[in-house]
Parts: structure tokens; C-alpha cells; sequence
């Protein structure tokens, strides 16, 4: 057997040992399509407590609708939706020199008018949010309720590319019970985040048996 045929056969078996060990492996999920898992970990040595990481959706206290309270054919619309408006501000245009305007600060939701639509004053131009900061709402595993006190601060943020980070408070924690408990974390007005949308949490764990010695 000449040398030629000899390491042709050896790279052949070579390449086959390899098909073979990456076959099992054709089916795994890339760890990029993986889902992230939420746990709660130590937070380090620095830390004498652990953290709570879960998920939570933001809002603004819910939504109330907005009317245009005058009439007339719309020229001009000057907002989207999910912008964060002040009481005053201009929202549409009429033909007639008559404005729409928002009548508190707020978010705004989608838009129903659109340029040449003829209003009335009951025509429904889109919803402002009940409040003029983004809340999140979160619901705790009940063995959390201990761990988490109004006042506490709270690290928010969204991995969706473009990452968006922001702090908040927690505002409100519902009492003890059996089942899940509702809390709610104030975020500033300009936080970087759209109403709807699912983000993370990150809130300090005070729970003392818990506590790193």
C-alpha cells in the first residue's frame, strides 16, 4: 500500500469519527434562540443580600379616552402613538383655526383621526394614561413578599436590541397572601421604555434567612 492511498484512508475515517460525534448535536438550539431563564442568584461578595430577577409589563395606570371637544376638518395631526405629551400641548390642527389639545400630561395611545377626517366634539381622538409616570407592574411568587419593601429601588430593563436600562421605586406591594402578589415600580417620565412592553426587574431580596453571612 503506497503512502498516497494509506493517508487517504486515514482521512477518510478521520472525517467520518467527526460526522459521526457532531450528529446528536444537529438538533440542539443555538444558545442565541434560547429563552433567558429567571432565577435568583447571589448577588456577590459585595452584596450581603441576594437579588430577585423576574419579569413585568409597563404601563401608565391605565388609559382614559380623549375627545376632541371641538369641531371641524382636521388639517393637520401633530402626535403618534406612545408619546409622552404635556396638558396644553397641540395634538391636532383644524381648518377652522380650532385646536385639539391634550388636557393633561401624560402617554398617549394610538391615533384615530387622520388629516381631512371631519371632527365633532365626541369624535375620540386616541387615550391618555391615567398617570404622567410609566409604571411597571409585576406579580411576586408569594415567598417573595417579604423580601421586597415599599421605597425599595429597583433595577429595569429591556434586553430587546436597542438595550435599554433605568431605574426605578417600588411603589406600591400587595399584602401577603396565597397566591401571587401584585407590585408596581415608578419609572421616570423619559424612561426608555414603550407602554406594553415586557422587561425585566431586579429588586433586592430582604428576606434575613436568605441574607449572605
Amino acid at each position: 500500500m503506497n503512502t498516497r492511498l494509506f493517508s487517504s484512508i486515514c482521512g477518510g475515517l478521520v472525517l467520518l469519527g467527526i460526522l459521526k460525534y457532531l450528529e446528536p448535536l444537529a438538533d440542539a438550539p443555538s444558545p442565541a434562540d434560547r429563552e433567558p431563564v429567571l432565577e435568583t442568584g447571589l448577588a456577590g461578595p459585595s452584596i450581603d443580600s441576594t437579588l430577585l430577577v423576574t419579569t413585568g409589563r409597563v404601563g401608565a395606570g391605565g388609559e382614559e379616552s380623549l375627545r376632541a371637544r371641538t369641531a371641524g376638518r382636521v388639517q393637520r395631526v401633530y402626535f403618534c402613538g406612545g408619546e409622552y405629551v404635556r396638558r396644553g400641548q397641540v395634538l391636532a390642527r383644524l381648518y377652522n383655526y380650532s385646536f385639539v389639545i391634550a388636557p393633561r400630561t401624560g402617554f398617549l395611545g394610538p391615533s384615530y383621526i387622520s388629516a381631512g377626517q371631519y371632527l365633532t366634539p365626541a369624535t375620540l381622538v386616541t387615550t391618555l394614561s391615567r398617570r404622567s409616570d410609566l409604571v411597571v407592574s409585576v406579580l411576586l411568587p408569594g415567598s417573595w413578599r417579604a423580601g421586597v419593601r415599599v421605597g425599595d429601588s429597583a433595577r429595569v430593563w429591556a434586553p430587546a436590541p436597542p438595550a435599554r436600562v433605568s431605574t426605578g421605586v417600588v411603589e406600591r406591594v400587595g399584602p401577603a397572601g396565597t397566591g401571587d402578589v401584585p407590585m408596581e415600580i415608578k419609572l421616570l417620565s423619559r424612561a426608555p421604555f414603550r407602554i406594553g412592553e415586557r422587561v425585566y426587574v431586579r429588586v433586592q431580596d430582604r428576606r434575613e434567612e436568605v441574607a449572605v453571612q
